[in-house]
């Protein structure tokens, strides 16, 4: 038994007779042999790996993402090293083309049009959302002359900041404004009130993101599809009429 005949039993590739393959893989079990996906990947070139690159390893968002993603490529063999932008947009151009939860056509549905409000630039934060950029922005809107009746949080950093800046405004809410926030969690639902929260299938957008990414690399045809999961309104006791 040679020491091709090994590396293409242990390495999973190439052709092996049932009694090598055997005899291989019972003399590895006795030493207490380990694959080495490094080693692994200089002799073949494949190194297993998917590259996930996520605007905030901080964010909860991200973690049941990555958390999805783990999942499936693990049932496939593959392993999951992460880079984290701090949401620096040349970082991520740099990076990837591929999005995952960063849609950024327009869509048919537009709520404010629907409702026939014009868009104010003013009401929107845009860029990195730390919580204390959000306490400022926040603060700022409710300091408007046309004071803010709601705020709208895409995540968790986007609801703390907003609820510092209520405090430090000396308002609450529902009563002075309603209160909507992103990605759903077990805390959401203690405060007091409850806040009404948006939950989307983060674990997934993970996994599909990934089975999609893996199919390609097995050699299915690339093909630009935008793959829409169901989210699900949380309704809670943060949104109230505005006040008169």
């Amino acid at each position: 038994m040679g020491r091709a005949t090994a590396a293409r039993t242990l390495g999973g590739y190439g052709y092996v007779s049932p009694e090598l393959r055997a005899r291989v893989l019972a003399a590895a079990e006795k030493l207490g042999y380990r694959a080495n996906a490094l080693a692994r990947s200089m002799s073949t070139g494949v190194s297993h790996t998917l590259g996930v690159i996520v605007a905030d390893i901080g964010n909860p968002f991200f973690a049941g993402l990555l958390r999805g993603i783990s999942d499936s490529a693990r049932a496939r063999g593959f392993d999951v090293i992460v880079l984290s932008t701090y949401e620096d947009l040349q970082e991520e151009i740099a990076a990837t083309n591929v999005l995952i939860d960063r849609a950024v056509a327009a869509l048919d549905l537009d709520a404010l049009d629907d409702a026939h409000i014009p868009f104010d630039p003013e009401l929107v934060m845009v860029g990195p959302k730390t919580e204390a950029r959000v306490v400022g922005e926040v603060g700022r809107m409710l300091a408007l002359p046309d004071r803010v009746t709601a705020v709208f949080c895409t995540e968790t950093d986007g609801m703390t900041g907003s609820l510092r800046a209520l405090r430090q405004a000396g308002l609450s809410y529902p009563d002075d404004v309603a209160l909507i926030g992103f990605d759903d969690s077990a805390w959401a639902a203690v405060m007091d009130p409850p806040l009404t929260m948006i939950a989307q299938p983060v674990h997934q957008l993970g996994a599909k993101a990934a089975e999609v990414l893996l199919d390609i690399l097995g050699g299915a045809e690339p093909a630009r599809t935008m793959h829409t999961l169901r989210s699900e309104l949380i309704q809670r006791a943060s949104v109230a009429s505005p006040p008169e």
